[in-house]
């Protein structure tokens, strides 16, 4: 919250441009690439790294702290709309997602304990 400004009214919060333009590039280490990189190899899943930080990751990247997100392009055009339910969500995308997410922590897990 430190990082940004709000209105004369307090009706909305931006962050301080200073701030937003480092967040247009990924704040992910390499440390970290390297686990996503390897895991998405042993996964057999193709990983396409984006340049922004947008949804729920941002306010980590604000503070320093590093992130990354898992998103899979769906071609849902229901996506974020009153129609996006549950009973629309794509369970084998779901467990992909998951899978990606394990296979990042066991491979940083890998990274660090190999540097012991």
């Amino acid at each position: 919250m430190d990082k940004g400004w709000e209105g004369p009214n307090g009706n909305w919060r931006i962050m301080n441009q200073d701030v937003f333009s480092s967040l247009m590039i990924s704040n992910v280490p390499d440390w970290l690439k390297q686990a996503i990189e390897s895991a998405g190899r042993s996964q057999k899943i193709e990983i396409h790294q984006s340049s922004g930080l947008f949804s729920d990751l941002r306010a980590f990247a604000q503070t320093g702290i590093s992130a990354m997100g898992v998103a899979q392009k769906t071609g849902s055009e229901i996506l974020h709309t009153k129609h996006d339910t549950q009973e629309k969500v794509n369970k084998d995308q779901v467990e992909e997602a998951g899978r990606i997410c394990h296979a990042v922590v066991l491979q940083a897990m890998a990274l660090f304990s190999s540097t012991d």
